[in-house]
């Protein structure tokens, strides 16, 4: 018998090379990088304009300033600047805008920098747009460049903005010639690109954060495959073939392959000593009871430690902070309520919805002997599985069961004993990998794009925005306008929301799509292991609500809400609507998971499908 450590014989033809289990590991690690490699995008160039440095603090400011003069009622659900505790806080953050502006920071190295002039606009040519409310100035960009590269900064003046490059770098003026010229490349005799570009990066983001600037971002395309004439064309998303009821079949069948490959890539790729977190996040729940117990307290999401926030896919400090996402539904329901919201006309009804929904959910949640559900079937005219009074008695809608509510999750996803469950991988940063952001070839091939901040997670909170996006790109169908299909039409007697007959079909697609796809998940990656089902079911439930609030925080950052912004923007309703189908479809896969629950207490899981 030979043992795990021995080496083994390879045969390729006449010659014969040994080979080691190391030799194997390592060639294995490469081929998952190149495999990797294919799927994402190349990140190209980051392009940075003066108008994308620009004081947008000074703009906010000037922009509420002069539309809460011009309109002194406002019925909003922010405060405006006629509130006098917000005037002040106007004032001091306009204070810290004008300080922000004329602040320089000191140049580091300056007696090593060498200028390049960039092409930047002179004071009287600068970039200038403006809209009917606020004038949009940009600032002057000079280039330098340093040997050292410790010297990089980032210097700004109030209608100019120095970047200094230190160490290796070719600073080149293309204004007129072809970007691949280097005759006129002011060159640094450095070689370690990488290192200028991470020290540049560090020193930029600090002020991108402060200042809220927004930089664009050049990418490799991806996504071309050749199609039946022999020409390059674009793939689709798998979301769009998920709309078209195309994600069937044999397509789903490469796609659930192309995932799960990209789980044994990423599982590679991370380092040993990157794998191990549940002993630790284990301990950590376990203290979190004990305080609750002897304190007499409930322990806040804000104590619970990045670790653990980490291991169940960030879901409990972005929901459940008390001043996170899901607590924000309720206000924004109490808001609806009290009438201090300002509504467009398209925007009546999916907000008269909303508020039944988060607020009859909050009274639900703080009275005791209400209907858990009354909130939910007041909504929605639908064909909900139906719970009986025993069933979902303890139960209420995700966005009303209360902020502690992360415990349960937590607890959920350190009961799977299975080591892919509780064994980490590095995600590459595919931190939203949902079929909206995949393209999907005809025979099958699978790229990934919108890639974000590499971390360490686990793999079923690795898998949620993919699960969850079965049901949850439904909301971001595109009608021959290009906005978003509306999934519900309201009944004309009892005022409810039901689906629409298209809506209907899709989403019995869906379910079917997704049925097929985590019972292999299930089968392949955890061996069949109890809990994964119920886990995997737990956490795309709670991103579907939370998705929900990100629709209505995108809503109000765009001026919904605001008497004076929002009579600037049009269709605005459309993320209320969306906001609306992820409720919708987050309790009808959470009454199948309460069902699936209890049927397995009672020993007859098998049968019961989702």
């Amino acid at each position: 018998m030979q043992s795990q450590n021995e080496p083994s014989l390879a045969v390729d033809g006449n010659e014969n090379e040994v080979e080691t289990d190391e030799d194997l590991r390592v060639q294995a690690v490469r081929n998952a990088m190149r495999d990797m490699q294919k799927r994402i995008p190349a990140f190209r160039m980051v392009y940075i304009s003066p108008m994308h440095l620009r004081c947008r603090q000074e703009e906010l400011i000037h922009n509420t300033y002069r539309t809460s003069r011009s309109t002194p009622k406002q019925r909003s659900s922010f405060p405006g600047v006629g509130d006098p505790k917000t005037r002040i806080e106007a004032e001091n953050s306009m204070s810290q805008a004008l300080r922000l502006m004329g602040r320089e920071n000191e140049m580091n190295g300056a007696s090593t920098a060498r200028r390049h002039t960039s092409g930047g606009l002179d004071l009287e040519r600068q970039a200038r747009t403006s809209t009917s409310s606020v004038t949009k100035i940009g600032r002057r960009i000079d280039l330098f460049g340093s040997d050292n590269t410790n010297d990089s900064f980032v210097r700004i003046k109030p209608l100019q903005v120095d970047l200094c490059f230190g160490g290796s770098y070719c600073l080149r003026d293309i204004s007129g010639s072809n970007v691949e010229d280097e005759s006129s490349c002011n060159r640094s005799i450095g070689t370690d690109g990488y290192s200028t570009l991470m020290n540049f990066v560090e020193v930029l983001r600090a002020e991108q954060e402060e200042r809220e600037w927004k930089f664009t971002l050049a990418q490799q395309t991806i996504g071309q495959s050749r199609g039946i004439d022999g020409k390059m064309q674009s793939a689709p998303t798998a979301s769009s073939l998920l709309a078209q009821g195309k994600l069937k079949g044999p397509l789903l069948q490469r796609l659930i392959d192309s995932q799960l490959q990209v789980i044994r890539n990423l599982q590679l790729l991370t380092m040993p000593e990157e794998t191990g977190a549940a002993d630790a996040v284990r301990d950590e729940y376990e203290k979190i009871i004990l305080v609750q117990v002897s304190e007499n307290r409930i322990v806040s999401a804000e104590e619970v430690s990045n670790l653990a926030n980490d291991f169940v896919g960030k879901a409990i400090h972005k929901n459940f902070n008390p001043n996170g996402r899901f607590a924000m539904l309720g206000d924004f329901g109490q808001d609806l309520r009290n009438e201090t919201v300002h509504l467009k006309p398209k925007e009546v009804i999916p907000a008269k919805h909303l508020e039944t929904l988060f607020f009859e959910s909050r009274q639900t949640a703080e009275s005791a002997g209400r209907d858990s559900l009354f909130a939910v079937d007041a909504t929605f005219d639908a064909p909900f599985q139906r719970l009986t009074a025993d069933e979902s008695g303890d139960h209420f809608p995700v966005f009303a069961s209360g902020l502690d509510q992360w415990q349960s999750l937590l607890r959920l996803s350190l009961s799977v004993e299975h080591p892919n469950a509780t064994s980490r991988i590095w995600n590459a940063g595919l931190s939203d990998g949902g079929l909206h952001n995949m393209f999907l070839s005809e025979d099958g091939e699978m790229w990934l794009f919108d890639l974000g901040e590499p971390c360490l997670q686990t793999i079923p909170s690795f898998l949620t925005k993919f699960l969850m996006s079965f049901f949850h790109t439904l909301g971001m169908e595109e009608d021959e306008t290009g906005d978003w299909v509306v999934r519900f039409e309201q009944d004309g007697s009892s005022g409810r929301l039901r689906p629409t007959e298209r809506t209907v079909e899709l989403q019995a697609d869906a379910i079917r799509a997704f049925n097929v796809t985590v019972d292999r998940i299930v089968a392949e990656l955890f061996d069949g292991a109890d809990g994964v089902r119920i886990l995997l079911l737990r956490y795309v439930v709670t991103q579907l609500v939370s998705d929900a609030a990100f629709c209505i925080e995108k809503w109000r950052l765009k001026g919904g809400g605001d008497e004076l912004r929002s009579d600037h923007q049009d269709n605005l309703e459309k993320w209320l609507w969306r906001a609306l189908w992820d409720v919708y479809v987050s309790e009808e896969l959470r009454r199948r998971y309460l069902a699936r629950e209890m049927f397995t207490r009672q020993g007859g899981g098998r049968g019961l499908r989702l």
